[in-house]
């Protein structure tokens, strides 16, 4: 009666991957509220969006695929796996139709997964395709999870999803959870969040970890075999040659740190066999310290011993403490379920595992690398699906055109890379300044690349694509984006509504469309867009960020402050909403309040630099030099190679007549910016002193 109860009075949420579409009810699109049941609301992640028939029309093939980021196709999903399979298909059989559906989530694991297989049997598909094991540690029930319970029995997890799967139980967890959920965060903090979740290779609770993914992935292939559904699952690659240790289990021996540091000081002067020997004594005295079997790769492979180097570096990743990667036992439960004579198994990870071309880090694929493994699993595709023809795969370079990969995308797509990786853990690794230092290098070399031309070239390219295949909506995303960059606002805007005519239920399509109409200035059509998204999806910062300025230009203050409120809420490293908001403040006529929220930004989000920049500011305007000097040093810190920060320097500098590091800075800013006259013109000053 309770259940009823809650059902009649529209408590509690559906729990299926795939919902009714509200406007057309012979279509599903991804439901928002899936991953309720497996995370705290406040850290659940969603789905990519998806809008197709619930019947599969009988001229199409239907392709799923299932996995956690990584298959998801992040950092960019316009150009990951399912994109480029897709269009591998089409261009090799080009009469025949393919639909490639991406459901998979960032961090969800075998237990998610599993859930999402049951629920999509109804949308009748020709092939699922199954690529995970990243999250089985840090994913939900986890040894290293911080989403909930850690490890519990396989029975328990079951029994608990099936409850939630009720209204009642969905009222039961939101009372518990209401109560308090100790350690959990909440807050997303990416892989930060992890930090203290620690696991070595020795812990007992991994085993559980290892059967309950057995397990999850058995019932996969049962579901797709029972269901008469063609199944491919692949093993999972990981960076393993440029992709450090996050952690390394510790030890207090002091033979082992006089070795460890010997075979260091060894390594830092490329004596590497003397390294490699050192390296192997400090292992008989702690076998585990995953840093160790690193360098030792490393040592080896400068000495051409790849298969001893490619054994060790594969040691370092499984000794990892921070267990964000696939493991040796995950890839061979992987393995062992590909014996199955209803699955068919694609061995990826010996392939793409040696070659750092193929990782933007440990082990998010470029899209060279989600070329590789989309060839691998279309070979096998192919079998599977019985499509005839002696044709082969279009060449790397002829699918990134077709995606629409233009060297403005790479530069985003680094960008946002290069963000992430200044944040912990990456931050804690081996070399990570090095690494950072090549990102920037390749982002000013594609940015040498963005001319007008190449512009222009870029442009032509989407129209045509966009001319072949009017309902690709990830096409006119990433054109809009590409027409933002240079500042063609009205017609980003057309290709937006264009999207959302596709993807009505879509907030993120909603939130960018209100945006570019606030860089219209267009507020009041602004704000409509705006309240749509956060209507769809309350837990939005980015679109309550963008409605904060929104308001703020139609003089609703009150509102305004409230809509970064509740963005800085959400995320509460979330610098540019704390900036705004600043701003907003600043422009209200009250500097001191305004400095707060820069000052908030900088604490909160270390590496938003455009905080720093309007704290000094408005520290100089305060008159207080000393302190924007301090801001503008912490800068400078994080950005050396940037002019403007030597610039901004120099100049609080000079207000304080401190006239030979002024001068100093002054010339480093000329020497990275030739042109930067007012630098020019406060040297020359200088020298007439």
């Amino acid at each position: 009666m309770l259940e009823c109860g809650l059902r009649l009075g529209g408590y509690g949420y559906n729990p299926s991957f795939f919902i009714e579409d509200e406007v057309d009810k012979l279509l599903v699109c991804e439901n928002p509220k899936f991953a309720y049941r497996f995370f705290p609301k406040a850290l659940a992640r969603v789905p990519q969006p998806n809008r197709l028939s619930r019947e599969k029309p009988a001229d199409v093939f239907r392709i799923l695929v299932f996995g956690g980021s990584a298959a998801m196709g992040d950092p960019e999903p316009a150009y990951g796996f399912s994109r480029v399979f897709e269009r591998l298909l089409s261009r090799r059989f080009p009469n025949k139709k393919f639909e490639v559906v991406n459901t998979a989530v960032t961090a969800i694991n075998s237990h998610v997964v599993r859930s999402i297989a049951a629920d999509c049997v109804s949308l009748d598909a020709n092939l699922w395709i199954v690529y995970m094991g990243n999250n089985e540690v840090n994913g939900p029930f986890g040894c290293g999870s911080v989403f909930g319970p850690q490890s519990p029995p396989l029975k328990v997890i079951r029994a608990g999803l099936a409850f939630k799967r009720l209204r009642l139980g969905q009222l039961m967890s939101n009372v518990t959870s209401s109560n308090g959920g100790g350690d959990v965060p909440t807050n997303w903090g990416g892989m930060e969040m992890f930090l203290n979740q620690q696991v070595s290779s020795n812990d007992r609770r991994l085993e559980r970890v290892y059967d309950n993914f057995a397990s999850n992935l058995a019932d996969i292939v049962d579901i797709a075999a029972s269901n008469g559904t063609q199944l491919i699952i692949s093993t999972v690659p990981t960076n393993l040659p440029q992709s450090p240790p996050f952690t390394s289990q510790k030890t207090e021996n002091e033979e082992w740190m006089t070795a460890f540091a010997k075979g260091e000081e060894a390594f830092s002067q490329a004596q590497w066999s003397e390294a490699e020997q050192t390296f192997r004594k400090a292992l008989t005295l702690h076998e585990k310290h995953a840093e160790t079997h690193y360098l030792l790769g490393h040592c080896l492979k400068q000495q051409d011993k790849h298969a001893d180097a490619k054994a060790a570096f594969i040691r370092a990743r499984d000794e990892d403490t921070l267990r964000f990667r696939a493991d040796s036992q995950i890839n061979d439960v992987i393995r062992k379920a590909g014996k199955r004579d209803s699955v068919a198994l694609v061995d990826a990870d010996p392939i793409l595992s040696g070659d750092p071309q193929y990782f933007h880090e440990h082990v998010h694929l470029t899209f060279a690398g989600n070329y590789q493994l989309a060839c691998l699993i279309g070979d096998q595709a192919v079998i599977e699906l019985e499509l005839e023809g002696q044709g082969k795969w279009v060449n790397q370079e002829e699918c990134a055109t077709d995606l629409g990969l233009t060297p403005f995308h790479r530069k985003e797509i680094l960008a946002d890379m290069s963000s992430r990786l200044r944040l912990p853990p990456f931050s804690g690794q081996r070399d990570h300044k090095a690494r950072n230092a090549a990102i920037e290098g390749q982002i000013a070399s594609l940015i040498q690349l963005m001319t007008p031309q190449a512009g222009q070239e870029a442009m032509q390219l989407y129209q045509k694509a966009i001319s072949e295949r009017p309902k690709d909506w990830q096409l006119k995303r990433q054109y809009a984006r590409l027409l933002q960059s240079v500042g063609q606002e009205e017609q980003a805007v057309r290709l937006w509504e264009s999207v959302i005519s596709n993807l009505p239920h879509d907030p993120m399509s909603l939130f960018q469309l209100g945006s570019a109409y606030n860089r219209l200035k267009q507020y009041a059509k602004a704000e409509k867009s705006l309240r749509q998204a956060v209507a769809l999806r309350d837990r939005h910062p980015r679109a309550w960020n963008s409605l904060g300025i929104c308001l703020s230009h139609l003089d609703r203050f009150a509102a305004s402050h409230k809509s970064f409120a509740k963005a800085v809420a959400l995320k509460p490293d979330y610098g540019e909403a704390y900036t705004n908001w600043g701003l907003v403040l600043a422009n209200q006529g009250d500097p001191k309040a305004a400095l707060r929220k820069y000052q908030e930004a900088m604490k909160e989000s270390p590496t938003y630099f455009p905080a720093y920049q309007y704290a000094g500011k408005a520290l100089s305007r305060a008159e207080s030099f000393k302190q924007a000097e301090l801001v503008y040093q912490k800068l400078l810190a994080q950005l050396p190679n940037d002019p403007g920060a030597y610039l901004n320097l120099a100049l609080v500098q000079l207000r304080q007549s401190k006239w030979q590091v002024a001068r100093k800075n002054l010339k480093a800013c000329l020497r990275l910016d030739p042109s930067n006259d007012l630098a020019r013109q406060y040297l020359k000053q200088l020298s007439q002193r």
